[in-house]
């Protein structure tokens, strides 16, 4: 997993570098919330932690800057069909170890705390013995 991290302590990014970096991910670690900003406009991440208060650039300010600019892992993936197989690899990075439930109950999960009800425009549909597929729908009057 390709993971960004916005922290102006040099001491503290270092030592959050080294506890990801140690379970396996790709880190990349940004002092200032404008290199943070240039830098996820250039490469594609999976995750952002950001630190609220930097200096330059809030990570508030950041964030809000990453969802109108940055927006793409929910906009490319809707309508397609993925595999509980390509979630575990893509999630976990490992194949093969996790049961098909504990992947059912984090797509359960995701889908409360994301919203993603019909209500809200999106629905997250379960196809059976394969995986799940994310759909755009017209919410109910």
């Amino acid at each position: 997993m390709r993971i960004a991290i916005l922290e102006d302590d040099p001491d503290q990014l270092a030592l959050l570098r080294r506890w990801i970096a140690e379970d396996g991910h790709d880190v990349h670690a940004y002092l200032s919330g404008r290199e943070a900003m240039k830098q996820a406009g250039r490469e594609s991440f999976d995750l952002f932690m950001l630190d609220w208060q930097v200096p330059d650039v809030s990570g508030a300010e950041v964030l809000m800057w990453l969802r109108a600019n940055v927006s793409k892992t929910v906009t490319n993936s809707i309508g397609r069909l993925l595999s509980r197989g390509h979630l575990q690899e893509t999630v976990w990075g490992r194949t093969g170890d996790l049961a098909t439930r504990t992947v059912d109950t984090h797509v359960s999960q995701v889908r409360k705390k994301l919203d993603l009800r019909p209500e809200s425009g999106y629905r997250v549909v379960p196809i059976y013995n394969y995986g799940y597929r994310l759909e755009k729908i017209s919410p109910a009057p």
